[in-house]
């Protein structure tokens, strides 16, 4: 899990985890940038960028988006390329209208890792959620994973289903991408 200002709550959800050794959490120092600490992390397979999508016009009236990571700085897809070893690996892109759906711009993200980076899986949504219930989902979503036997798609179903319980269909909006399992 990367750390920055987005994740705070998210992080609190995945704390039994983190404190089991489950998943260990990466975190900038002051100043760092997003860009740099990804560099450092081939070695991991699960990534959870608890972010934002944020969209730009540019002189051509051509639209362009990048993620949002408040102070720890943004990512673009070129900036995404040129992240070394990313084949096979499972991203949690858990910011606004990063999937697939987002058709008024010329930019998604998710194809974009799986075709030119090999990502093995993505989730993502393609809408509009809010701060709270993304990490709330998030860290639903990586419990179920853990007790899924890393089955992606069950695990995405089963954090659906639970919040479809409870009257809430916001887990809807997110969709998986890719392979079902690591390679």
């Amino acid at each position: 899990c990367i750390n920055s200002e987005f994740s705070v709550n998210e992080i609190a959800n995945l704390s039994s985890s983190i404190n089991d050794g489950i998943i260990e959490l990466i975190s900038a120092t002051h100043g760092e940038k997003i860009e740099n600490l990804l560099k450092q992390i081939d070695q991991y397979d699960f990534f959870h960028l608890g972010c934002h999508f944020e969209e730009e016009d540019n002189s051509s009236n051509s639209r362009k988006g990048y993620l949002d990571f408040g102070s720890y700085g943004t990512l673009n897809l070129t900036q995404i390329e040129n992240i070394p070893n990313l084949e096979g690996k499972l991203f949690f892109l858990n910011g606004c209208r990063t999937g697939k759906a987002n058709i008024k711009l010329k930019v998604d993200f998710s194809s974009t890792l799986i075709k030119r980076k090999k990502v093995g899986t993505v989730v993502s949504t393609d809408s509009v959620i809010s701060e709270n219930f993304a990490s709330n989902f998030g860290g639903l979503f990586w419990s179920h994973l853990f007790n899924c036997e890393f089955h992606f798609d069950e695990a995405l179903y089963k954090a659906k289903m639970e919040y479809s319980r409870k009257n809430n269909f916001g887990g809807f909006l997110y969709s998986i991408y890719g392979k079902n399992r690591l390679n």
